[in-house]
């Protein structure tokens, strides 16, 4: 029944009350529903008398007569169980739909109701609806409001202020509010900001000559975050290009016409320390036109971000500071597996013929323990274990004979592998893996076929050296 009312009542209002009032939510319907179905009170003499339960849902009679059970002397139903509060005797059970019951009272009852006619479930929510995120469906606030005081769009806390004339040497994409802080391009005052890793494309057709030689110039502000060398460029530019870098007081520290092997553009190599510095772009002698600066660090130019982070992973992305390139990511452990650019020197067998190393797995991840295990059992330098872990570049030394699940890895890439720049082809040819197979025999992968073999311990192969990182 109540479903029922529910339906009849409050679902037309929804469907109408919407579209005519946005401030409409479910609570104006409750309130209507609870208005059209109102709570009935029972009213109950002292002594005896008749009622019958309305309730649909059965009730037991300690719960149901608990509001006022220091009133009731003896309840029963037609069988004549009964519930005895005084001896705390409950033979009656539970009170049933629209069954009659006796009462015995020591005292009158009045506004006594057994059971709420309509029981309206709670949903938290914002219930305001002037606010950005208001919930017609909620009936009960939950503080979660939010509001957009000016009309833009944008939750007030969200606000950012700042310059948003994007024509504005100072113009702030990521500002909301507008602050009045916008400052013109010709305004010698005018400072862009640029950071470690950005390219920014302009032009100095239209600009001032406020600072350095005679030509029209754009200055940036840069902040450095860290000791070490860095690279601004204007290659890319299409005109001969002059760079000066200044302290935070201007008082300029490098500059460069043509330096760099960038034509008539200019590339700076410069030292910095933790501090904020201003780069000026500008042409040679008078020269003016369309210019492209960036801004790298050591770290950045190695494949880091400009702090020395490893950026988002990725197989098939070169890191050269961490000597190659990554073939597999174990996102579950936090490791990325790189192979080397090249493989080491010469050929070599897999070594310790007669001698059976065991514990040597086949598994990705097993790499450097096998190698040692091998380097540690061989004795000898003439052994692919031995040569990968000596394997050296970019002053990086941990690196190890791959597995062979980790050599088919490397095989299921190898397109996007080979197409770094500077790294070496893997040849159509039997690779040695860390795997063996018992005192004579080792495992190697086949990259011509892309399969996994078995071949004598002596059989001389070539060797490509992998190791991990974590991130």
């Amino acid at each position: 029944m109540k479903k029922l009312l529910f339906t009849l009542f409050a679902l037309p209002l929804l469907l109408s009350g919407q579209t005519q009032d946005p401030c409409h939510s479910i609570n104006n319907y409750n309130t209507l529903l609870l208005e059209i179905n109102p709570n009935i009170p029972t009213e109950l003499p002292s002594g005896w008398s008749m009622f019958g339960y309305p309730c649909v849902d059965s009730t037991d009679a300690i719960i149901a007569f608990e509001k006022i059970v220091d009133k009731i002397i003896i309840v029963k139903d037609e069988w004549g169980l009964s519930y005895l509060p005084e001896w705390e005797f409950n033979a009656l059970g539970s009170l049933k739909f629209s069954e009659g019951y006796q009462i015995k009272l020591a005292a009158q009852v009045s506004d006594f109701s057994f059971c709420e006619s309509i029981v309206l479930p709670a949903v938290e929510g914002c219930v305001d609806c002037q606010a950005l995120n208001f919930d017609p469906w909620a009936t009960t606030d939950d503080g979660s409001c939010h509001y957009d005081s000016d009309g833009d769009g944008v939750n007030d806390a969200d606000e950012l202020e700042g310059c948003m004339d994007s024509e504005a040497c100072n113009y702030d994409p990521e500002a909301t509010d507008e602050d009045g802080s916008c400052i013109s391009v010709e305004d010698p005052a005018c400072v862009f900001p640029i950071y470690c890793g950005a390219t920014i494309l302009g032009s100095t057709a239209e600009a001032q000559n406020n600072y350095g030689g005679a030509a029209p110039d754009h200055l940036f502000k840069f902040e450095a975050t860290a000791s070490m060398s860095y690279e601004i460029s204007t290659c890319g530019s299409d005109f001969d290009t002059y760079l000066r870098v200044y302290d935070e007081n201007m008082t300029e520290m490098y500059s460069g016409d043509d330096t760099g092997d960038c034509s008539n553009k200019t590339i700076l190599n410069v030292l910095l320390d933790p501090a904020t510095y201003f780069i000026l772009v500008e042409g040679y002698s008078t020269a003016s036109g369309d210019y492209s600066l960036s801004v790298q660090s050591e770290l950045s130019l190695s494949g880091y971000d400009c702090e020395g982070n490893l950026p988002p992973l990725q197989v098939g992305m070169e890191i050269e500071a961490e000597g190659g390139v990554v073939f597999h990511i174990d996102h579950e452990e936090s490791k990325a597996y790189v192979v080397a650019y090249e493989d080491v020197t010469d050929i070599f067998s897999w070594g310790c013929e007669g001698l059976e190393i065991g514990n040597t797995y086949d598994v990705i991840g097993w790499s450097e323990a096998n190698s040692q295990a091998i380097v540690d059992a061989c004795h000898t330098s003439n052994c692919a274990a031995y040569q990968a872990t000596e394997y050296y570049r970019y002053e990086i030394n941990d690196w190890f004979l791959p597995t062979i699940s980790e050599l088919e890895k490397i095989y299921e890439v190898r397109e996007l592998l080979s197409a770094v720049d500077g790294f070496d082809a893997l040849q159509n040819d039997y690779y040695w893996s860390s795997s063996e197979v018992d005192l004579d025999h080792a495992k190697s992968f086949d990259f011509y076929i892309g399969a996994e073999t078995t071949m004598r311990k002596y059989t001389i192969k070539p060797v490509r050296p992998i190791r991990v990182i974590n991130f």
